[in-house]
């Protein structure tokens, strides 16, 4: 060739023809040859060797942790790879497998994926190579090969096989006329050498990697499928090393396709040859135990599996120690955690730190990992001080300038936040806590790191969630789409939280909207009003549990630790399960719980006190983060047989605002219907103007009507929300319990007439509201002993009299036997729903917070919010009245009802189960004359009926304009008033609920 190259270079040709004839020359040469390389196809090692030196360097440098130079270095490998005009050839497989686990590790997902699939095509183009390899070279006859003496002393007893790195490997064929006719990969006969066993690993890798990328998605995409077809094992193999090598290649690839009973299988098989282990042994025993975490088809692991785990993590730590293979040593021992228990914590905790300690100089990624389990496993064993000083050694590898390592980072960060809640932090205590911190330093990894302004996928979960959206989207309907919703919907499986908490915690930070609409629009499609019911509950409850700590999580662990018998719930086995503290903490809420005790105004209020209750929560926040799952019990959820399960003459009717649409649901115990709302665009501006016949929004003017026109206002909105095919008529039941959605919250569905004789609803029957239908049919958290009744007041009834305001006040007071009366400077917060007192009555006006509704508080100062509200002490009053919330009912454009949403829904879950608010601010005489017989009535009456009995006094009441700060001087022409004006009652809402028995949680019944 450079005889041929001089030739045309000193011929007396002209420019372009020397160029032509060097082009014609060039395809003459096989591209295969190194002088072919030098021409543009790519630049291989001056010795031959493949992969190159370059891609070994850049081993090298991945394993020391400096990820960015890492990628540089994988860079310049990538460009010296082979490239003929068939394309990449087998060399760039190694490259390429290790520039996925760069991007993995720096939580770029997409790149990752993208070049696992670049390398898998690369495997199926080359199909059949296994089959040229000269398998009588690949182990050096009279080579021993042990283990580094450096190492601790069960890695360094490992046998290593030797075997070469440079097999020799036939490829290409004669080019024949008929050879040239078939097309496909075009190759004259050659002989190279080849790293095979090297490229093997690569492949194993690159499968291992793409079954944690995609986890249950990786048996939907047939590349891998593909690729294990391209690798079978050549005909007449017998040499026992290269079969192993295959074999545990193979392995992998069956774990990407979630075949995991077989991984377990050759895993047994393909570990060890005769007294050595070979280069695939580490990745083949990691495989093995990805499947083995996975658990039963129930999700549930038992010992003997546990045992395994921890054994085998020890044994891919000696095996990838003694062969160099520090990378896979860390993960392994981070799956063993996962599983371990108190009893086999210790033995992860002394491999990782010998591991770690012992590698510091030859890995930095490998010790760093090594810390962080043992900083793991510590706290497992509750060991806080141990576990601080491995993070400590972790936090100074990660902090060292030629160290970049984000996605250990980012478990490091979630191990800091567990210590913060053994040291007592709670989640949700504000910013500048350690563990705030923590919690923010992880979340900007799990949330998505940034590389040029854009932002990353960087956990599984996210990146498959984001599939399974796409997935969703264009196949609407299907059985598959609704397989993967379910799957999804309830966060992270038990598997999920063994292999890697904090891709667990991603599900309790991504938003699931999507997959519950979806849901909902599979059940509406199939047009069945029970599960239309099922999914509006899951949307509902979703959307209150997006506005807590770790999407409610905390909310669970909190509800079990109130509930008085967990085995109602069919969660019996936690308590058993459970952490002593968890157990301590259950006894503490039970024994206050039952404490009986007069109050004292002028004492610490609370019988759970301020540091038990602080305590509790710690506690509370500790099992939150803990790795496992926590059953879904508040919200309650709905049961299978709830309808005919519901009390008699008593209904609940749904409205769900879902894209354009507005669904309407009935639920009785004899059936269910279901329908859509016509003209749903309008329902805004139809509330609306009801209100404004009301007088609720008028603000000049006088609020009252000489002749009443709201009533024609509330006959159109009946036909518009009960159609004929709704079959509903509210005279056949002696409860309606209502869910609104939107600004139907505004509306007071008692007005809305009940027959054609005039009636309306609360006429003929007793109206009450539910943020969720879960909450409409269950209660939820623990009562109060006591049965007296607080008041707290404030300038309420009379602004600007406070005379008048005092006696209003202590008029309500005056029907109470042996009531508590503070007011409301002295303090309220949510510490108060811990009171010994069965009914509280809040005499103030409160304005929600519509830009965060959590953030509503109740009085100034700290602990009155309502997410303060839903914290310890959790046992709660059976009644708490707040006849002064303010909405946007006031205004001439109501929102979106959310400020009475998460007021309800919050105070429930908090475990008060009768709560009265008010969709605009009433005052005056009117409301002294409710709120007198209202908490009269409780102590001897539900919250409903009370609420019906002091309706009906009101009605019957004489009002004086002057005495209402709702009227002014031109409602004085009207002449004489009652409270039969819905300006004065309709505005009040209160809850209730059917009170059916908890249902048994199942494997499906949980969150996150």
């Amino acid at each position: 060739m450079r005889i041929l190259r001089g030739c045309i270079a000193r011929a007396a040709f002209p420019v372009g023809t020397r160029c032509l004839l060097a082009f014609c020359a060039l395809l003459w040469v096989d591209a295969n040859t190194s002088e072919a390389q030098n021409f543009g196809f790519g630049q291989p090692d001056p010795g031959g060797q493949y992969p190159s030196q370059a891609y070994y360097n850049a081993l090298q440098i991945y394993r020391d942790g400096d990820l960015e130079n890492a990628l540089d270095a994988v860079d310049i490998a990538r460009r010296g790879t082979r490239t003929d005009i068939n394309g990449k050839w087998l060399d760039s497989i190694p490259v390429l497998a290790l520039m996925a686990e760069c991007h993995w590790q720096l939580g770029n997902l997409d790149v990752c994926r993208a070049t696992i699939d670049e390398a898998l095509r690369i495997v199926i183009r080359h199909r059949g190579w296994l089959g040229q390899l000269d398998y009588g070279v690949l182990v050096r006859p009279g080579v021993a090969s042990a283990g580094s003496s450096n190492l601790w002393p069960a890695a360094a007893a490992v046998v290593r096989i030797p075997i070469t790195d440079r097999v020799p490997m036939r490829s290409g064929e004669v080019l024949t006329e008929q050879r040239l006719a078939q097309g496909g990969v075009i190759e004259t006969p050659n002989i190279r050498v080849l790293d095979a066993v090297e490229v093997m690993r690569a492949i194993a890798s690159l499968c291992h990697r793409r079954r944690v990328l995609l986890g249950p998605l990786s048996d939907q995409d047939p590349l891998v499928s593909e690729a294990l077809e391209a690798t079978k094992y050549p005909a007449g193999l017998v040499q026992p090393v290269g079969r192993a090598a295959i074999g545990s290649m193979r392995a992998a690839g069956y774990l990407a396709v979630m075949e995991d009973a077989t991984v377990v299988d050759r895993m047994t098989k393909h570990a060890a040859v005769g007294q050595g282990v070979h280069p695939l042994a580490p990745l083949l025993l990691l495989s093995g135990m990805r499947a083995l975490i996975m658990g039963d088809a129930a999700g549930q692991i038992d010992a003997a599996a546990k045992d395994r785990l921890v054994q085998t993590a020890q044994e891919v730590a000696n095996s990838a120690a003694a062969l160099r293979q520090y990378e896979w040593i860390g993960p392994a021992f981070q799956l063993a955690a996962g599983v371990a228990t108190e009893q086999r914590a210790l033995a992860v905790r002394s491999g990782a730190v010998v591991a770690a300690t012992t590698l510091v100089r030859q890995s930095r990624l490998a010790s760093l990992h090594c810390y962080l389990v043992a900083a793991d496993a510590s706290l497992t064993l509750g060991d806080v001080v141990v576990a601080e000083q491995h993070l400590r050694a972790a936090t100074e590898i990660a902090s060292r300038r030629d160290v970049m390592q984000p996605r250990l980072e980012a478990y490091g960060a979630y191990l800091a936040a567990r210590i913060a809640t053994m040291q007592g932090d709670r989640l949700g205590d504000g910013s500048d806590s350690a563990l705030a911190q923590a919690m923010t330093s992880m979340n900007r990894f799990v949330q998505g790191p940034r590389i040029r302004n854009r932002s990353l996928v960087a956990m599984p979960w996210s990146y498959q969630l984001g599939l399974v959206s796409q997935s969703l989207t264009r196949s609407m309907g299907n059985q598959s789409a609704a397989k993967l919703a379910h799957r999804f919907v309830n966060g992270a499986e038990a598997w999920r939280w063994r292999a890697d908490p904090v891709d667990a915690l991603a599900s309790c930070l991504d938003d699931h909207t999507f997959l519950n609409q979806t849901l909902l629009n599979l059940a509406l499609s199939a047009q069945t009003p029970a599960d239309v019911v099922r999914y509006v509950d899951r949307v509902l409850a979703d959307r209150f549990l997006m506005r807590l700590p770790l999407h409610g999580r905390l909310l669970q662990w909190r509800s079990l630790a109130t509930l008085e018998n967990l085995d109602d719930h069919g969660w019996k086995e936690i308590e058993a399960s459970a952490p002593a503290t968890f157990k301590r903490l259950r006894g503490d809420i039970a024994a206050t719980s039952n404490a009986p005790g007069a109050l004292d105004p002028n004492a610490d209020p609370t019988p759970l006190d301020a540091k038990q209750a602080a305590t509790g929560e710690a506690i509370l926040s500790q099992l939150a983060l803990s790795r496992g799952l926590v059953p879904a019990v508040n919200p309650p959820p709905l049961g299978d047989n709830d309808g005919a399960a519901m009390p008699e003459k008593t209904a609940l009717v749904t409205f769900t605002f879902h894209g354009t649409r507005c669904i309407g649901t009935l639920t009785h115990r004899n059936g269910s219907t279901l329908w859509q709302v016509g003209a749903a665009r309008g329902l805004p501006g139809m509330v609306g103007k009801l209100l404004a016949s009301i007088g609720v929004s008028r603000s000049r003017g006088a609020r009252l009507d000489a002749a009443p026109q709201w009533e024609t206002d509330a006959v159109r909105l009946m036909e518009l929300l009960f159609p004929a095919v709704a079959d509903f008529d509210p005279r056949a039941f002696e409860k309606v319990i209502v869910v609104p959605d939107g600004p139907l919250w505004y509306l007071p569905f008692e007005t809305l007439p009940a027959g054609p004789d005039g009636q309306i609803w609360a006429d003929v029957t007793g109206v009450a509201y539910a943020p969720t239908p879960g909450f409409a049919l269950r209660n939820v958290g623990r009562k109060n002993p006591g049965n007296r009744s607080l008041m707290v007041t404030a300038p309420f009834f009379a602004p600007r009299e406070l005379e008048i305001n005092a006696a209003l006040s202590e008029q309500v007071a005056s029907g109470l036997d042996n009531p508590i009366v503070i007011p409301l400077e002295n303090g309220f917060s949510g510490a108060n729903v811990g009171l010994p007192v069965a009914h509280v009555l809040v005499a103030s006006v409160i304005t929600p917070s519509l830009q965060d509704p959590m953030a509503t508080a109740v009085a100034a100062g700290p602990g009155n919010r309502w997410k303060d509200f839903v914290r310890l002490p959790a046992t709660s009053p059976h009644s708490l009245l707040l006849p002064g919330f303010r909405t946007t009912a006031t205004s001439t454009k109501p929102g979106d009802g959310s400020e009475l949403f998460f007021a309800l829904a919050a105070l429930r879950s908090a475990g008060t189960d009768g709560i009265l608010l008010t969709r605009w601010v009433t005052g005056g005489a009117s409301a002294a004359t409710f709120l007198e017989e209202l908490m009269a009535e409780l102590p001897h009456a539900p919250l409903g009926e009370a609420v019906m009995r002091a309706r009906l006094v009101l009605r019957q009441s004489e009002l004086s304009v002057a005495d209402e700060p709702l009227l002014g001087k031109l409602d004085e022409d009207i002449g004489a008033i009652t409270g039969d004006r819905p300006l004065f009652w309709a505005g009040y809402l209160s809850t209730d609920n059917m009170a059916l028995p908890p249902i048994k949680s199942d494997a499906g019944n949980q969150n996150q």
